[in-house]
């Protein structure tokens, strides 16, 4: 039997969730995983003295610069 991503996964009093609103989005678990080691980066980079954290930033940036304009 085929099923439909419009068909109703979840019946609640007020409101009816689809099975396509209830499958997880692979984009947005790629965005949640790239948030989390960005926070994790930034931690570590503050944790540096004022020098080397600098220098990580610069380094940091001009990549990231250099990247764009591609």
């Amino acid at each position: 039997m085929p099923l439909s991503l419009d068909a109703t996964a979840v019946n609640y009093v007020d409101c009816q969730i689809t099975l396509g609103e209830a499958l997880p989005c692979p984009r947005s678990h790629v965005l949640l995983q790239q948030e989390e080691e960005r926070q994790q980066l930034q931690g570590a980079i503050n944790m540096l003295e004022e020098k080397p954290r600098m220098a990580v930033e610069m380094v940091f940036l001009k990549e990231t610069f250099s990247q764009g304009c591609r």
